[in-house]
């Protein structure tokens, strides 16, 4: 990312973090949880161990972190390496992202982009690019209206199952916008907390049925008369959508989460409020029946600011549609121009 780029970036971060540190709220038990951020060289800083709120607005002021994290474990020295820190528990966290999802529009407007000569196309995306035979290149998972609907019913979903299945209380369960192209689900202050990394899979492969075959359990089902009355209300309405051959395939009954990002006890996640490095977007907690996270993580205001775009396709913002741009130099909102030079798909105009 060349000089003029990273200022504007650098510049709009620090004015957010200025203006609005109080918004990013540390999460409970605080004191027991590593933090980390990544600075605008790229450097990843790990093993901080924050003690009062004062402490943490002072690190976002000086530093300036592109993008903030926490632990979702809690040590008994968050400060020290991995293997020193003594675990004492972890959130349940669940991610469901744009990566994890099929959708038939991703076809149309997910893409690749060479980072060197800035060509680009449609996906699959070549070895190397077809106009200058760089092996830089990087593939894009762009969001639209449907790819937002469809995160949205998996995260209704993962959310019903966790009340109905595991009997976790509403108020127990957090749901954020990411900032770019998926959803973070935390479970918190629940006897959870003390699963090991086992039994985190095993509850992976409960909401996602990794591993059953749709076909072995119609045979296994077969063999009931009537649904026993002790499965739960979910496992009862999935018995009769198989029985009754109304699913395909396991894919429509399993919610679709990263399991990695479940089981991993050392996981960092992206602090909320806190800008995504990506987007420029905030993470944001959600009503996930009714909202619209790609307006109200819109954080910057519609100044116009001039850049010059490589490309990028039809995206609605703040709700308003823009048209695709392609190897142009147009005058944008500062939210929409922070968001695609932060993606790598244009550059700042400087004044002349």
């Amino acid at each position: 990312m060349n000089s003029d780029n990273i200022n504007l970036l650098r510049k709009c971060f620090r004015w957010y973090h200025f203006n609005y540190q109080k918004k990013i709220k540390l999460p409970y038990r605080f004191r027991e949880r590593e933090f980390g951020y990544k600075d605008f060289n790229g450097i990843m800083h790990r093993h901080i161990s924050i003690n009062t709120e004062k402490e943490f607005f002072a690190l976002l002021l000086k530093e300036i972190p592109r993008s903030i994290y926490y632990s979702v474990s809690f040590y008994e020295y968050p400060y020290l390496p991995m293997d020193q820190k003594n675990w004492k528990g972890s959130d349940l966290v669940f991610d469901i992202d744009l990566k994890d999802l099929t959708t038939k529009c991703r076809n149309h407007h997910d893409f690749w982009f060479c980072r060197d000569c800035h060509a680009y196309g449609s996906l699959p995306a070549p070895k190397n690019c077809l106009y200058c035979n760089s092996g830089n290149i990087q593939k894009y998972e762009w969001i639209c209206e449907k790819c937002m609907e469809m995160l949205k019913k998996e995260v209704v979903k993962l959310v019903d199952m966790l009340e109905m299945d595991l009997g976790i209380n509403r108020k127990n369960i957090k749901v954020y916008f990411s900032g770019n192209v998926g959803f973070h689900i935390s479970v918190e202050e629940t006897v959870f907390e003390n699963f090991s990394q086992k039994e985190r899979i095993e509850i992976v492969d409960y909401l996602t049925l990794r591993g059953m075959d749709l076909n072995t359990i119609k045979r296994s089902l077969s063999f009931f008369t009537e649904v026993p009355s002790l499965l739960t209300k979910r496992i009862r309405k999935l018995y009769d959508a198989i029985i009754n051959s109304k699913i395909d395939s396991m894919d429509e009954i399993g919610v679709k989460i990263d399991p990695v990002v479940t089981i991993d006890l050392h996981r960092i996640f992206r602090m909320p409020y806190s800008l995504h490095d990506e987007s420029g977007l905030m993470k944001k907690e959600v009503d996930i029946e009714d909202c619209d996270p790609l307006s109200e993580s819109v954080v910057f205001s519609d100044e116009k600011v001039k850049i010059f775009v490589y490309y990028s396709p039809s995206i609605k913002i703040m709700g308003q549609t823009y048209r695709s741009f392609k190897r142009e130099s147009i005058n944008i909102p500062l939210y929409l121009a922070v968001y695609l030079v932060a993606k790598g798909l244009a550059v700042v105009k400087r004044k002349c």
